[in-house]
Order: structure tokens, then sequence, then C-alpha cells
């Protein structure tokens, strides 16, 4: 299917932009992150910035994450 270079722009650009997701706790020491969207994918703490009001995480919490650089940072947000 022909795309015009709006539509091609356009793709490239929403996947470079932040987006929200969801992590589940699995370690703590050492710190395991897994999505829950895509259970593959599991962070450690050289990928996430943990703001220091954010502390302690424990086994099993779920949090917000804002996935940005293309997935490569995950910054926590708030607990669910």
């Amino acid at each position: 299917m022909a795309q015009n270079i709006t539509e091609i722009i356009r793709a490239i650009a929403e996947q470079n932009m932040p987006h929200i997701v969801i992590g589940y706790i699995q370690t703590v020491e050492p710190l395991e992150v897994i999505l829950v969207d895509d259970i593959n994918i599991s962070l450690s703490d050289q990928s996430v910035i943990i703001p220091s009001g954010k502390q302690p995480l424990q086994v099993g919490d779920q949090w917000y994450l804002l996935a940005v650089n293309r997935n490569k940072i995950y910054y926590f947000l708030d607990k669910i």
C-alpha cells in the first residue's frame, strides 16, 4: 500500500514519541522489572530512572513507566 510523505513522517515520529507502559517489579536486588504488555522484556536498574521520592520498590508492585529514547530508558511515574 502506497503512503504519502506525511503518513511516512507521522509513522516515524510516533515510534519515537514517549509513551506510558506498565511494569511489574519481579525482584528488587538486583532490580528486575517485567513489562506487563510484553513479558519478554525485562528491565534492569541500568535502563530505568527512579526518582528519589518513589523508593522503596517492593516485589509485586506495578508501576506506570514513561518509555523514552526509543524505549531504551524507562522513568518511574507512579504506583498503580
